[in-house]
């Protein structure tokens, strides 16, 4: 499923005024003399008097469909984030929206038929959204809408996206490793049955629940291979803004090969290396180019260097896999369901954790209350609060 026609947190604020008069303005001296007040007096005395305003409501293209709408922030790099509740389910959401003031297009010289925009790709990364159907991926409940200034839709309800709480608040260690373990799942789901690259596996492509679940997003770089070994690639270039591709920074080497066509799952597995890294050393980057080409390929050449830096976070199991995992031998790359055999995620609680958030799926009450009563209280000790 290619791109289309591709070749290659505000907050509403109380406008209240910050002064007020409380001492009767001077009258004239023929207002005094007045034994009533006329109606154009009147008029005069309320325009004199600062006005108090109510909060302007915000605005956004799902006003029919949602209610109680609330800025929350930003997600995924690009959407602003509001919450709000589905009018005919009231069911809690997110919406996000793109104002299409901000939106960012493709520079004129760079050819009719590759001057895709920012919202071109959202658009697209939405429509890939609502055709997969995965407990690891972001959930949409209503699709786009648009209106003369925004687009939106309204997914499963969201805190943010990894980006916005790594750096913000930090993650406990058994969260990082649970959400590495979905992410997998959620990867694993999109090579094997749903046949689909990711393409740009980032920080900003991960959203987090309101109950703590990493949900993958953020397809707007997605391909369907025609078969399922290569997908079709689309070079990194500098006549682009990088709002307009991949993430360079989280994107394998092989995709900047000089004349290479097509990348197999492997490049999905490198991302996901990457972003393991980012996240368990605290939203540093293992790559940290700047967007500039030359740096890239310096750094690539010693990731093995840059792994030692991190070790500490890492753990020595973790850094072996992940020593593999980030290798430019794409021979070299595990499939991405192996990464969660290895010694790092073997922890009872870990495996708890996983265990309850699977059977959350299901819908047998008597496996749930076996699963509950005994195997958890087992473990639950072991569990930080």
């Amino acid at each position: 499923m290619n791109l289309p026609g591709r070749t290659l947190s505000t907050d509403a604020s109380s406008n209240i005024s910050p002064t007020r008069n409380t001492v009767p303005m001077p009258r004239s001296k023929n207002f005094m003399t007045r034994s009533n007040t006329t109606t154009s007096d009147t008029a005069s005395l309320n325009t004199s008097r600062p006005k108090i305003c109510s909060p302007t409501p915000i605005s956004t293209p799902l006003d029919k469909f949602c209610k109680d709408v609330e800025a929350k922030g930003t997600a995924g790099g690009h959407w602003k984030l509001f919450s709000g509740m589905m009018n005919m389910e009231c069911k809690e959401v997110s919406i996000l929206m793109l104002e299409k003031k901000a939106n960012i297009k493709a520079p004129t010289k760079i050819g009719r038929m590759n001057r895709l925009s920012l919202m071109d790709l959202l658009k697209y990364d939405v429509n890939q959204l609502q055709s997969l159907t995965h407990p690891r991926i972001l959930r949409v409940m209503h699709p786009l809408e648009e209106n003369k200034d925004a687009m939106a839709f309204a997914s499963e309800a969201i805190d943010s996206t990894l980006d916005c709480i790594i750096i913000d608040y930090g993650l406990e260690k058994l969260e990082m490793k649970l959400g590495v373990l979905q992410l997998i799942d959620g990867l694993s789901y999109l090579h094997n049955s749903a046949k689909i690259l990711h393409g740009n596996l980032t920080p900003a492509a991960v959203f987090v629940t309101s109950t703590r679940l990493w949900k993958i997003g953020g397809f707007q770089f997605s391909i369907a291979g025609k078969n399922t070994k290569e997908y079709h690639c689309y070079p990194w270039t500098k006549k682009l803004p990088p709002a307009l591709q991949p993430d360079l920074d989280f994107l394998a080497p092989e995709y900047l090969v000089p004349g290479n066509q097509a990348v197999t799952t492997a490049a999905d597995v490198f991302s996901l290396g990457v972003l393991i890294c980012w996240i368990y050393a605290g939203g540093k980057r293992l790559i940290d180019a700047k967007n500039n080409l030359e740096s890239y390929h310096i750094i690539v050449d010693q990731l093995d260097a840059a792994l030692d830096l991190i070790s500490v976070e890492l753990g020595q199991n973790l850094k072996e896999s992940l020593s593999k995992i980030v290798s430019k031998d794409v021979e070299h790359r595990p499939e991405v369901q192996l990464l969660a055999l290895t010694k790092h995620f073997d922890d009872p609680a870990l495996a708890m954790l996983k265990k309850l958030d699977d059977i959350a799926q299901e819908f047998d009450p008597a496996h749930k209350s076996i699963f509950l009563s005994k195997s958890l209280t087992q473990v639950l000790q072991n569990i930080a609060e």
